[in-house]
């Protein structure tokens, strides 16, 4: 008798062992495994590190994982054309640019990324160099004035313009137009204003063909 009540009090505990580590099906025909994204069942043979027939990306993605540019729809992998940094297209649209997403918008080789703008814009040096303040050789000894440069800016938004590397203000009563070290501009076919950036930039000559006086000389403090 006493055997017998040791045996059942045995069976009863390795019972509610089983059950407390899960051991049971859970009742939704997926052995207990929560359920997958296609809403099947977990193959057994899901884990081999091989896609099995019977296997999908929705109830197996540890083996059927989709690739690159694909994401898992009903078990099926689609190409996924969200516009995302890193999917080779330089996406505007989203407001990517060299800036926020390089890989996909990098500048070419004889350009530079602008901070400011997050545009491609010419690796010239002068566009750093010439802007800060100036001073006035000829026409008006002295005379102080403020050079900036906006490297965004190729023709100075004048019709007829070759465009450039930037558009320089500043030196005359016209924006100048930077390529290399020319500083002009042309109007409609017209030069207006012809000069030379010398000195590794920090002085300017120029001619103003339609300006009185014609010729402007300035030094870089």
């Amino acid at each position: 008798m006493t055997k017998t009540l040791r045996s059942s009090a045995m069976i009863a505990l390795i019972a509610a062992a089983l059950t407390s580590c899960g051991g049971g099906d859970s009742g939704d025909g997926n052995g207990g495994d929560p359920p997958r994204e296609d809403g099947g069942e977990t193959p057994q043979t899901c884990g081999n590190n091989a896609c099995d027939p019977g296997e999908s990306c929705g109830n197996c993605a540890q083996d059927c994982a989709c690739p690159a540019g694909q994401t898992c729809s009903g078990g099926t992998c689609v190409t996924d054309n969200t516009p995302r940094c890193g999917d080779g297209t330089c996406n505007t649209a989203t407001s990517e640019n060299c800036m926020s997403c390089a890989e996909d918008c990098g500048c070419l080789a004889d350009r530079r990324c602008h901070a400011e703008s997050g545009t491609c814009v010419s690796n010239n040096p002068l566009i750093e160099t010439l802007p800060g303040t100036w001073v006035s050789v000829e026409p008006t000894p002295g005379e102080i004035i403020t050079v900036t440069v906006d490297p965004t800016q190729l023709s100075c938004e004048e019709p007829g313009q070759t465009p450039g590397d930037a558009c320089v203000y500043g030196f005359s009563p016209y924006s100048l137009v930077l390529s290399g070290t020319r500083l002009s501009i042309v109007s409609m076919g017209t030069t207006l204003v012809d000069g030379q950036v010398l000195n590794d930039g920090t002085r300017v000559e120029f001619d103003c063909y339609v300006c009185t006086p014609v010729h402007g000389v300035y030094e870089k403090q």
